[in-house]
């Protein structure tokens, strides 16, 4: 069954000319695009029908996704910067805590420095990748 797509009138004076292309570059002789199905044609059809007159929206949610992207990177960027601040700490406060000879807790109070010193390795870690 064939569809007729009745699109609406298009303006001209709303979008600028596309610029011509004069020059295009081959295609390697080994590559085959696949043509597309008629379910992907109709597909594209129905997608350009419903994304008529909408390039507001497209636009809207295309700034949104940008905002929301630089967002997520300085929210990155900070926790990187607080978890290199953390493991810097947490190697200084493992190499500054005392170890009290002879007090039957060497091996024990060793351990949680030890601890301390993987923590801070873990954290530095994660902030380098």
């Amino acid at each position: 069954t064939t569809r007729l797509v009745n699109l609406r009138p298009f303006s001209a004076s709303r979008f600028p000319p596309a610029p011509k292309m004069s020059w295009r570059p081959p295609l390697p002789q080994d590559v085959n695009l696949p043509r597309p199905s008629p379910e992907q044609l109709q597909l594209r059809v129905r997608m350009a029908e419903r994304m008529w007159d909408r390039f507001d929206t497209v636009s809207t949610k295309h700034r949104q996704s940008k905002r929301t992207a630089r967002e997520m990177a300085a929210f990155i960027s900070r926790r990187v910067a607080i978890e290199q601040e953390y493991a810097r700490e947490l190697a200084k406060l493992a190499n500054e805590s005392p170890i009290v000879e002879g007090s039957g807790m060497d091996t024990a109070w060793e351990s949680i420095r030890s601890e301390v010193k993987s923590s801070a390795a873990a954290h530095e870690q994660f902030a380098s990748e």
